[in-house]
């Protein structure tokens, strides 16, 4: 399973062309960890004035904060094992 419940045979399906490369896969991840934060936040913000929710929803926003920074560090890794510098 991936991000938001989809299989992977149907994420492959979906993005099989854009798969075609580590650090392809990084970047498609990567974009994945990001429309997650955006939907926390937005929920969150939406919440303000239900307390509970608005905590449960700026966690989750961390959480996936987390997974697009590590997912940034390991891209970099990749590229710069690959040659390439990140300045």
């Amino acid at each position: 399973m991936a991000e938001g419940g989809i299989t992977l045979s149907s994420l492959a399906d979906a993005f099989g062309d854009q798969l075609d490369s580590p650090e392809t896969i990084y970047q498609l991840a990567m974009q994945f960890e990001a429309q997650a934060l955006d939907l926390y936040l937005r929920l969150s913000r939406r919440h303000e004035s239900e307390p509970v929710l608005h905590s449960f929803y700026l966690q989750m926003a961390k959480e996936e904060q987390k997974h697009l920074d590590k997912l940034s560090f390991e891209l970099d890794n990749l590229l710069t094992e690959l040659g390439f510098s990140s300045q």
